[in-house]
């Protein structure tokens, strides 16, 4: 059966005309250095057109899935190239995995990058007053805690200087509370990696969120959610087995609540894998509407 979108938003957005696509009109600047952590320097990619930006563009953040404890930032990514392809400067980042550190390093990683971009904004033809985030799985989880917990005091680094906000957010089929996915897991998930000590989550933070209430809270973006918040585009699968739509629920109700705009997409029978062929648009299309178009 091909897979169907089922949309639950207040406005539909227009489809992008069609654009350049293809690796051969996009460059990469690959493995350059945004921070430098005891355990590892960190790196990013940028990707971008080829052609040189008439303007200073808006800036696109990528930050990868795997479980915090696997996955790399340059796996192949359609979604990012039709980004680029559009003019979107795009960066790929990495952040310190789960058996390097434990949460909430992975935030202070994230929020370093995008302080970063600002600080380098010129060098690389960005508007630093334009900048959006979006992540696939345990990378949603990091990109919407990045946005929604902006200024909060928990999860700002100590000594930390510079502006880390976004201004649009896509997140794509990730966990929002720790505790609720794992009690889900217990009933319904077949696989032995995702449960007791051998889950994701509890790797990440050290301990089994429903046992640290305080934590569980901590890594929940939409505990952080409040008016003025970024937009969001919200996108689940309604057949996945690793973190249930609910999850994405739980964030859309938060941002609903707070007035902040979201768009929430279901992929009718999708499940927790790479398909980008059935999102792609969607991603595109959101960061057009919000970031305005790029080139």
């Amino acid at each position: 059966m091909t897979a169907a979108l089922l949309v639950c938003s207040l406005a539909l957005w227009p489809t992008p005309s069609p654009g350049a696509q293809g690796s051969s009109l996009l460059r990469t600047q690959a493995n350059i250095i945004y921070e430098k952590r005891y355990e590892q320097d960190l790196r990013l990619d940028i990707i971008r057109l080829r052609s040189p930006a008439l303007q200073p563009q808006p800036a696109i953040v990528f930050v990868h899935g795997g479980a915090w404890r696997d996955g790399r930032k340059d796996q192949p990514n359609p979604t990012l190239e039709a980004l680029a392809a559009r003019g979107f400067i795009c960066v790929a980042i990495e952040y310190r995995l789960s058996p390097v550190a434990r949460f909430p390093a992975q935030i202070y990683d994230v929020k370093a990058a995008l302080r970063w971009i600002r600080r380098e904004a010129t060098t690389y033809d960005i508007n630093p007053n334009q900048i959006g985030i979006w992540g696939i799985s345990a990378g949603a989880h990091l990109a919407a805690l990045a946005a929604t917990s902006h200024g909060a005091a928990e999860l700002t680094e100590r000594g930390a200087t510079g502006d880390d906000s976004v201004q649009a957010v896509a997140f794509l089929f990730g966990t929002v509370d720790f505790a609720s996915t794992l009690d889900w897991r217990d009933r319904y998930a077949t696989r032995a990696d995702l449960k007791g000590a051998r889950a994701p989550e509890t790797q990440l933070l050290g301990v089994d969120p429903r046992s640290e209430p305080r934590l569980n809270r901590l890594a929940n973006p939409a505990a952080f959610v409040r008016p003025g918040s970024p937009p969001f585009l919200v996108l689940h699968g309604t057949h996945d087995e690793v973190v249930p739509p609910e999850q994405s629920q739980i964030l859309v109700d938060a941002l609903r609540k707070n007035r902040v705009p979201v768009r929430h997409v279901l992929v009718e029978d999708l499940r927790h894998e790479l398909k980008h062929e059935l999102w792609k648009d969607e991603v595109v299309d959101f960061f057009l509407e919000n970031l305005g178009p790029a080139h």
